[in-house]
């Protein structure tokens, strides 16, 4: 197999997930998966102190496992600047970006690997998104749950990142859906594969903040691409393939010497 196809896998967590979510999400993966470097984003809750008690257990718990790696946030930040820093952190050109409460069956690895490592391989192909085979195959939502998904970086730094302006948790899987479509003129690959499915946990990521009312996801997210996309007119349910995408805010320059690393690192 290509090895600049190999990935690392990152999760996305906070202190509620510990015990219920992210100890089985590990021994999951490492039971199919010994050697993947496994990255993990260690959130912190919004307007409370990171709890000591939580680190240090944390700590343990991955000193005994290998190749994991971590980084906390003392204070709550956004979705979009987790996802950024996990793909910057880890050494490959592909990260596989999971929430803390996927489920992972046996063999969902083996069939990954066999979908990944035989995919077309030009910008445009890169990156997907992944569901289950039995979900509706219509249900073009599905393409946008990026519970479970495969990014690969060069792609991610032409359409300028995840956007951190997005500074809570929702909408930003949108946004860069919509950056997706607008720099390769088509909708990001959803693939169909067994094995991997979103447990939709009670346990809320956004405690003491401000929710938009008609979901489980932050107002002030929803408020900024509202704002970005005030001209858009779209209707993801019904148009399947393309829709315009008009901003009245312009992107900003983000994390703008990364590639420049990436090419030169080996004179280091």
């Amino acid at each position: 197999m290509d090895s600049n196809l190999d990935y690392a896998i990152a999760i996305t967590t906070f202190e509620k997930r510990f015990e219920r979510y992210l100890k089985p999400l590990i021994y999951s993966i490492r039971k199919q998966k010994p050697v993947t470097p496994i990255w993990i984003a260690v959130n912190g809750e919004n307007k409370q102190p990171f709890s000591e008690k939580y680190r240090k257990d944390l700590l343990r718990f991955c000193a005994k496992v290998d190749y994991v790696y971590l980084f906390m946030h003392e204070e709550f930040r956004s979705l979009s600047k987790l996802w950024n820093n996990l793909v910057i952190s880890n050494s490959k050109n592909y990260t596989l970006l999971l929430n803390d409460d996927v489920v992972i069956h046996d063999r969902f690895f083996e069939k990954l690997d066999n979908v990944h490592y035989n995919r077309p391989q030009s910008l445009g192909t890169l990156s997907y998104t992944i569901r289950e085979s039995q979900e509706d195959p219509d249900d073009i939502i599905s393409a946008y749950d990026f519970s479970h998904f495969m990014i690969n970086i060069e792609e991610l730094m032409r359409l300028n990142w995840f956007d951190e302006r997005y500074i809570s948790i929702g909408r930003e899987d949108l946004d860069f859906s919509m950056h997706y479509q607008k720099q390769f003129n088509k909708m990001i690959d959803c693939v169909q594969i067994e094995g991997i499915y979103n447990e939709s946990p009670t346990q809320n990521r956004l405690q003491n903040t401000n929710l938009d009312s008609t979901s489980k996801y932050s107002q002030v997210n929803k408020d900024f691409f509202d704002l970005k996309y005030a001209t858009t007119n779209f209707n993801i349910r019904n148009e399947k393939e393309h829709f315009e995408v008009e901003k009245v805010i312009d992107d900003y320059s983000q994390y703008p010497y990364e590639m420049f690393f990436r090419e030169n690192k080996d004179r280091i």
